[in-house]
């Protein structure tokens, strides 16, 4: 920079600018004029230099594309993924797997060894027949060695005890099931002996009652259209009726025999259909207060019974002059009836004996 010297009156002392190196009147505080033309070369200068630089970076778009070779750009270098190593013990031969890949065998007390990334990890040991197996999964928190104790031995004891109790339990079952019907078989043979020994009394009894009976004039009388026989005084006499029922009419069969003042009759009335589904303790429950209405006569005594595998009713009842033992037996759809009346003032003795010796036998046409 060139120093300058501004006009200066004769006889003033001068003072030169340290900014722009000009000299200047001392009764001056400050350079005014160098200093302005120094700050107006500098700004044009600029003005200058932001042009030309403006011209430059508008031709750099058109160098790169006159530019047929490949923008180089500083590689960026992949960080790599912290790894750490997994220790897997088991106690028993196994299979193993690693976040469901196959990783081999495991000898029994060994261990195997994998790398793995930082996180959570699922492992999986199975022994070698397939039946028990562990499933852990093992968090990774550190790079360096984390291990995983894979324990199937208490898989397999839990396995086999538990295999154990179902057996156990299964032979206790078992011994109580057959325990259980070994003694309802001995129930049931003993109900058996002893109703066959009851049916072997009964028709003891309805045999001596039947030699008494014939040692007292009774005779046997056979009816097979009807399906029965029964011992009698003297010969009965038959006659048909037909009975009006809640349904339409059924047809009675009565046979009769007297004996002095008392009466001994069988009756034998057909039902077809019309006791279809009908249980019958409620039929036999039904003719019997229908037999007391008709008689004007009241029960003393009643029980049911049975004549093979057929149900039945038996009752006493009075009326104001007579004495009525009835028996009834439903058959399928036949109902029979035998039926003692006498005297109220002269019971007869060989009721019983009379009711007893009524038998079913295999019916004609049936």
């Amino acid at each position: 920079m060139h120093r300058k010297i501004l006009r200066v009156p004769k006889g003033e002392r001068v003072r030169s600018c340290p900014q722009c190196l000009t000299s200047y009147p001392c009764c001056h505080t400050t350079c005014q004029t160098g200093c302005l033309q120094l700050r107006q070369a500098v700004t044009k200068n600029a003005a200058v230099w932001m042009l030309a630089l403006l011209i430059g970076a508008a031709s750099l778009p058109a160098l790169s594309q006159q530019d047929n070779g490949p923008i180089l750009r500083p590689r960026v270098q992949p960080s790599r993924p912290s790894v750490a190593t997994l220790l897997v013990l088991c106690d028993l031969p196994c299979n193993w797997r690693l976040d469901g890949e196959a990783r081999g065998r495991i000898e029994g007390g060994g261990s195997a060894k994998a790398k793995v990334e930082l996180g959570q990890h699922f492992v999986v040991a199975t022994t070698e027949d397939g039946v028990d197996q562990v499933k852990l999964f093992s968090e990774v928190k550190s790079t360096g060695q984390t291990i995983v104790n894979l324990e199937l031995m208490p898989v397999r004891s839990a396995r086999l005890k538990a295999e154990k109790d179902a057996r156990d339990k299964a032979e206790l079952e078992a011994k109580a099931n057959a325990e259980r019907e070994a003694r309802e078989k001995a129930e049931q043979e003993a109900r058996v002996r002893a109703a066959s020994e009851q049916i072997e009394r009964e028709l003891q009894q309805q045999r001596n009652r039947a030699t008494d009976l014939v040692g007292r004039g009774y005779a046997l009388y056979s009816y097979p259209e009807d399906g029965f026989s029964a011992y009698f005084p003297r010969t009965p006499t038959m006659k048909i009726e037909n009975v009006p029922t809640k349904s339409g009419s059924s047809e009675m069969h009565e046979y009769l025999a007297e004996d002095s003042s008392t009466a001994l009759m069988v009756f034998v009335s057909e039902f077809g259909t019309q006791l279809a589904g009908q249980d019958p303790d409620t039929v036999l429950e039904r003719v019997k207060n229908a037999g007391l209405t008709a008689s004007k006569s009241h029960v003393l005594s009643e029980k049911k019974i049975t004549i093979g595998a057929h149900r039945g009713l038996q009752f006493e009842s009075e009326s104001s002059t007579m004495h009525l033992s009835v028996h009834y037996y439903l058959v399928g759809s036949t109902l029979y009836q035998t039926m003692v009346v006498s005297l109220l003032s002269k019971p007869y003795p060989d009721a019983i004996h009379f009711h007893d010796s009524f038998q079913l036998i295999d019916r004609a046409g049936k």
